[in-house]
């Protein structure tokens, strides 16, 4: 009944945590913070159509396009959203290399309205993609609940916190001058802390977990720190960096920290899975052998953690790589020099962003190892105290018989 009844507190402080940061949030997002934006799109519109006729077109091969063909296409279509919605109107499709929108009759579509001038401007904006992209989120849902169960349902609710609070919390807070580091570190305490207890609700493992976790972010961010130092870089040497100082002047963004908080909200998903693995492990062996010293665990842990340092550093490192991957092949292209290259603020930026993040990685193994063979050796840290109790009652009683 204990059990129980310790189940059920936590979970009734995480639903009364999730009523107050969604009430928290919204008062953020509404009343708290002005809004703000950088250009005015007030005359710009954006909504969903469909083809219902392709009145003309006069299109030409080119192998070089998405769709092989460039030229313009003569459209009717029926707009479905807005103030416009049910109307059909005319539409004058351009296909471009860069702009390559061929479509046929039925295909749904989204049109640009451009309001500024006496008469309505409308064009093709591009493919309507929200349906297939909500339908391959659905399907992600429903993989995991079927191959996970109940765990897999809770790490859903756990993925889409973390979607919430980046783009509700974290974003905001940086956007109106927070500073970067403070709300970085308070997100990623947050994102872990619920997505374990999400998980394994209140128990020794996650409470290592989350120790390791944090720890092995916040190394990852400091070194970075010192890089950037050494490195001679910050926010100012981003590719937006111009646009960034101009949001900064009416909002108080702090451009020079921002890449600090990316660092730091990168590498948590990565130290997390560590810490998680190497905790969940030296947990299972403790409760199957509990004469196990608390050197032995440590043993264990830093065995386990050799194990998973390749693989997960590769996973951070190739992530990098890939979002790179176009910009890498511009590079060859342009037979650009090695000395021109590895001195280059973009490179630099995203070698220093993925080696620091590895090295959390990497930092969170002994950090993890050692933090769990002490707590879990630790009867002071029981979360479940009757348990042993009730199996020696339960010897006693095989005793006897």
């Amino acid at each position: 009944m204990k059990r129980i009844k310790q189940i059920k507190k936590y979970q009734i402080i995480l639903c009364v945590f999730f009523v107050v940061f969604g009430v928290f949030v919204f008062w953020l997002n509404t009343e708290h913070l002005p809004s703000y934006s950088l250009y005015n799109t007030g005359s710009l519109r954006y909504e969903k159509a469909e083809v219902l006729n392709i009145v003309d077109s006069y299109l030409e091969e080119d192998k070089n396009t998405t769709s092989g063909y460039k030229g313009t296409q003569e459209l009717e279509v029926e707009v479905k959203t807005g103030k416009l919605r049910g109307e059909v109107v005319n539409v004058e499709n351009y296909l471009s290399r860069t702009h390559n929108i061929l479509v046929e009759k039925g295909t749904s579509i989204i049109i640009c309205l451009d309001e500024t001038s006496s008469e309505s401007h409308i064009s093709v904006y591009n493919y309507s993609r929200s349906n297939i992209v909500y339908l391959m989120v659905a399907l992600f849902v429903i993989i995991m609940i079927a191959v996970g169960g109940f765990k897999g349902f809770k790490s859903a609710l756990g993925l889409g916190f973390s979607f919430l609070c980046i783009v509700f919390f974290t974003l905001p807070l940086i956007f109106y001058g927070y500073s970067p580091i403070l709300v970085a570190i308070i997100s990623v305490i947050l994102i872990s802390a619920v997505t374990l207890v999400l998980l394994d609700g209140a128990s020794k493992k996650v409470f290592v977990a989350l120790c390791s976790t944090a720890i092995g972010v916040i190394a990852a961010g400091l070194l970075f720190n010192l890089f950037s130092v050494a490195l001679k870089v910050s926010g100012f040497n981003l590719e937006d960096a111009e646009s960034l100082h101009v949001i900064s002047q009416n909002t108080g963004l702090e451009v020079k920290h921002i890449l600090f908080a990316g660092v730091l909200i990168a590498a948590v998903g990565a130290v997390l899975d560590v810490a998680m693995s190497i905790s969940s492990t030296l947990n299972e062996l403790h409760e199957h052998n509990p004469d196990l010293s608390s050197k032995e665990l440590f043993k264990s842990g830093i065995n386990v953690g050799k194990d998973m340092i390749g693989t997960m550093s590769n996973t951070l490192i190739l992530a990098y790589a890939g979002s790179s991957f176009s910009m890498m092949i511009l590079f060859m292209a342009y037979s650009v020099s090695y000395h021109q290259i590895i001195n280059m603020d973009y490179l630099v930026l995203e070698i220093s962003q993925a080696l620091a993040g590895s090295m959390g990685i990497v930092l969170t193994v002994p950090f993890a190892a050692f933090i769990g063979s002490k707590i879990l050796k630790n009867e002071r840290f029981n979360f479940h105290k009757p348990k042993k109790k009730i199996i020696a009652k339960e010897e006693t009683v095989e005793r006897k018989f």
